[in-house]
This record gives structure tokens, C-alpha cells and sequence, in this order.
């Protein structure tokens, strides 16, 4: 009856993270690049000329691996979210692989799906965004320190260090986990009164501490900026006092957890199962293996006390989520184990399934056709590249620029940018197409994405009194306007003023 059961499990397993690959795969190259997609590759077409002298949102290994996936394979989509898909598929098959080994079966597929199913990182898998990158580094540094938690050898903990660094430049959310992996490594190594293992690992900390200041003096304090701080402002709390902060770190984490694991729905069910995770890795003589997966999520908190780094349901956490899954791994292990003969045990089966529901339906997009991004640049390209004439000009909306530049690569010598502090501002937006749009004769077009408060109908209504509307020409969140700014419409614009 093993051996069937194993097969069973193994052939269950499989179809998750084989589903799992196919979610993240569908659309990597069919989908427009989001703006700040766009903004990422922009930024990798800059690398490394710009990249220590100005701010950049992304770590350097991050950026030149992504630039030499553009060099080998061209710039297209796919291409700058081929690391991303395979950080975060390596990221879960790595995770999964540790929950199988240390769980029993019923837990283990349990937690094996919500990760898999995981609505952010199918999501963020298939995007040119380096927050899988993150995932991929945290799994990597958790499963590694936990080996060495559990038996330590010097070999193992130089490439410990050696990951270490190699993570730091490769993912910034890294400094969290190497802080809280180094505190929990040094505290477990100093408990064995081994001197010489000590001596070696002070050694290897002290210099693993140097590299990672000179890195945050020289460079990482470069790449945030008040701007930033001020996007992610719900992920801070209002102030410190004492009640506040109690409130904001019980409200952000259940959001967070529903956020990664339970499609938004709520993340009570989880954050109970992490809290009972915990105490099942302290009952079971683990206590070090619940405070090196509850430390980074506590650091990130105490951070976002300080407005250092946002805390709570955002995409820049996404790298709390092997820590998470660990201690719902824990708490599931311990709900199965506590229910004792076939009634209780299947009561306890019909409840991991309902635990799981709420994200199951992420597994449609392996089998459905990829839809096109909520900005699809790409298709409306397409279209309007048909229709453009030798001598067409380009007004193109502030938010478009990025994905002009891409999509219409080839004519952007004939395109006037407008400046991006002209938005919120009408006078400043149609001021802008009227100036550019009566220089001269012939045809021009007005190029939208990103468009924020209607501010498109702004600027067409302003192109109508420099020129006829020819056609126009929509996609998901973007949009194309044709105008002719012949000699009699300007003949007669001037006459009526």
C-alpha cells in the first residue's frame, strides 16, 4: 500500500508545480510591457553607465543579468521576464521540495498549493519586476541557514557567505535575511561551544558585515528617494505610538498573509496557523527554526516603524513568503498530527481543502488564453504602425514615454515627450498640445497609456482646435488619436481668434 500511496503523492505534487510553471509562463511574451515594466527597461538600457550615480529601483546583479538575457536574446518582452520566471519557479520548487522531506503528506501538499497558487508570485513571475528575484534569494538563504542550524561544517558556511553575498547584490530585501539568518547563526553556533567553529564563523561575519556597509554607504543608500517612500505610505504606520503600532502590525500582517497566500481575502486563517506554526517548531525542540522564519517579517516590521521599508499586502514583501509558508507548514503539521483516527483525519483533510479555495482559482491562467496587459501598449502598436505616413508627428502623454520609446522605438526622433511635471495640470497638458501641435502642417497623433483623471479627453479636446480628428484607435489602458493639421484648419483657427 506504500508504494502506491508514495506514487500518489509524488504524481500529486508534480501536477501542482507543473500547473504552477504554466501559470507563470502564459503571457510572458504575448503581454505589453506595464509602465513600470517600461521603466525597467529603460533602466536596463542604461546599465551600468547610470547606475551608481543615479537612482536606480533594482539591485545591480539583478540589472546586468537582465541585461545580458537582452543582449543574448534581443529586447523583447519575454526576454526581461525570463529571470523573473525562473527565480520564482526555482524559488517554489526549492520550498517544496523541503516541505515534502519535512512534512507529512496531507500538510505538505497543503502548503506545496498555497505556495504554488500564490496570487503575487504567479503574478509577478511573468513580469519584468525583480520581486521574484527577491523570493528566489529568501528561499535560497532560509533553507541554507536552516542546514546549518541543524549541522554545521565550515565548508557549507563559507558558501552560506558566499550566497550571502551574492544575494545582497542581487535582491535588496537580502540585507533583512542575512541580518536575521547571521544573528540566529551566530547565537546557534556560540550555544555548542565549539570554539573553533566560532572563531571561524565571527571571521566570516565580521567581513560579510564590512562588505555589506561599504555596499549600503556606497551604494544602496542611493536607490530610495522620498518619492518612494511616499508610493508605499499605506505600508507605514501613522505614528508610534504604543496602540498604533500594535494595531498596524496585527491588521498589515493578516493582510499580508491573506495577500500572498489567500487571493485577498483575508489572511486571519493563516496568520493563526503561522502563530500555531511557531509553537509547533519550539514544542518540537526547534525554537531557532521558528525565530529565524519569524525574524525577517519582525525586521521588516520594526523598518516600516521607521519609514524605512513598507510593511503589509504590497508586492515589496513578496520575499516574506518562504518564511511564511514555513511557519503555515508548522501549524498545518500540527493540526494533522493532533487529529487521531479516520474521522478526525478527513474532518482535517476538508479543512486544508477550504483553506485552500480562495487562491485555487490562480490555476486558470495555465489553461486560458493570455490576455493582454491592463496597458497594452503592444496591440495598439500594432494597429497604429499600419496607419502612420511619411511625415506623421508624435505628441506623446507623460506616462507614455517608457513605452513609447519601446514600442515605437522607430519613430521616436518624430515625437515630442511631454514633461512629466505637466500632469495634474490642464492648462499645462493642453498648453503643451497646442503649442506642439500647430508648428506646423500635416498629421500628428496624440499617444496615451497610464492615463490618470481622464486627462487624455484634456488633451484631445485641446488637438481639436489645431486640427481635424481623422481616426482613433483604444486597447486596455491606452489609446491613439490621429489628427490632420492642414493649412485651412490652421487658416481658420486663426481667423476665429
Amino acid at each position: 500500500m506504500r508504494k502506491p500511496a508514495a506514487a500518489a503523492f509524488a504524481t500529486l505534487i508534480g501536477l501542482i508545480l507543473f500547473t504552477c510553471l504554466l501559470a507563470m509562463v502564459n503571457g510572458i511574451g504575448s503581454r505589453s510591457l506595464l509602465l513600470d515594466e517600461a521603466l525597467f527597461v529603460r533602466n536596463v538600457g542604461k546599465f551600468p553607465g547610470g547606475y551608481f550615480i543615479s537612482m536606480a529601483p533594482s539591485a545591480p546583479l539583478f540589472y546586468g543579468a537582465s541585461y545580458g538575457m537582452a543582449a543574448l536574446f534581443g529586447k523583447t518582452e519575454w526576454a526581461f521576464r525570463l529571470i523573473p520566471l525562473v527565480c520564482a519557479f526555482a524559488g517554489t520548487l526549492l520550498l517544496s521540495i523541503y516541505l515534502v522531506r519535512n512534512h507529512s503528506k496531507a500538510p505538505a501538499a497543503a502548503s506545496v498549493f498555497l505556495l504554488a497558487s500564490s496570487v503575487p508570485l504567479v503574478h509577478f513571475a511573468k513580469n519584468a519586476h525583480p520581486y521574484t528575484a527577491d523570493f528566489f534569494c529568501s528561499a535560497v538563504l532560509l533553507l541554507w541557514s536552516l542546514n546549518l542550524i541543524r549541522s554545521f561544517s565550515k565548508k557549507t558556511f563559507f558558501f552560506w557567505l558566499g550566497a550571502c553575498v551574492l544575494s545582497v547584490l542581487f535582491s535588496f530585501p537580502s540585507l533583512f535575511i542575512v541580518l536575521c539568518s547571521a544573528a540566529v547563526l551566530l547565537f546557534s553556533i556560540a550555544s555548542k561551544h565549539d570554539r573553533s567553529a566560532l572563531r571561524t564563523s565571527l571571521a566570516g561575519f565580521a567581513g560579510l558585515a564590512a562588505f555589506v556597509l561599504l555596499l549600503v554607504v556606497l551604494l544602496y543608500g542611493r536607490q530610495s528617494s522620498d518619492r518612494d517612500l511616499a508610493y508605499w505610505a499605506g505600508g507605514f504606520p501613522m505614528s508610534l505610538h504604543p496602540l498604533v503600532l500594535v494595531r498596524f502590525s496585527f491588521e498589515q500582517t493578516e493582510a499580508l498573509l491573506g495577500y500572498l497566500f489567500f487571493n485577498g481575502t483575508g489572511g486571519l486563517a493563516g496568520l493563526f496557523l503561522a502563530a500555531i506554526g511557531a509553537a509547533w517548531f519550539v514544542r518540537s525542540r526547534r525554537s531557532l527554526d521558528a525565530v529565524l522564519c519569524a525574524g525577517p517579517a519582525i525586521l521588516t516590521l520594526a523598518a516600516s516603524f521607521v519609514h524605512k521599508w513598507p510593511y503589509g499586502p504590497v508586492r515589496t514583501v513578496l520575499f516574506l513568503s518562504p518564511f511564511f509558508i514555513l511557519l503555515i507548514a508548522g501549524g498545518l503539521e500540527w493540526v494533522w498530527k493532533a487529529a487521531s483516527g479516520r474521522t478526525q483525519k478527513i474532518i482535517a483533510a476538508g479543512a486544508m481543502v477550504l483553506l485552500l479555495t480562495p487562491q485555487s482559482w490562480v490555476f486558470r491562467q495555465a489553461f486560458n488564453p493570455a490576455g493582454d496587459s491592463e496597458e497594452a501598449v503592444k496591440s495598439l502598436s500594432a494597429i497604429v504602425k499600419s496607419e502612420i505616413k511619411t511625415g506623421d508627428r508624435f505628441l506623446v502623454y507623460y506616462a507614455a514615454e517608457v513605452q513609447f520609446r519601446f514600442y515605437f522605438s522607430e519613430y521616436a526622433d518624430q515625437a515630442v515627450f511631454q514633461p512629466w511635471s505637466d500632469g495634474g495640470n490642464g492648462d499645462a497638458l493642453a498648453s503643451f498640445v497646442r503649442k506642439n501641435a500647430g508648428k506646423k502642417d500635416g498629421r500628428f497623433w496624440l499617444v496615451f497609456s497610464h492615463v490618470v483623471d481622464a486627462e487624455d479627453s484634456c488633451m484631445v479636446a485641446a488637438a481639436g482646435t489645431s486640427g481635424n480628428l481623422l481616426s482613433s484607435y483604444s486597447f486596455r489602458g491606452c489609446s491613439a488619436f490621429l489628427f490632420d493639421a492642414g493649412p485651412r484648419v490652421r487658416r481658420d483657427n486663426a481667423h476665429s481668434r
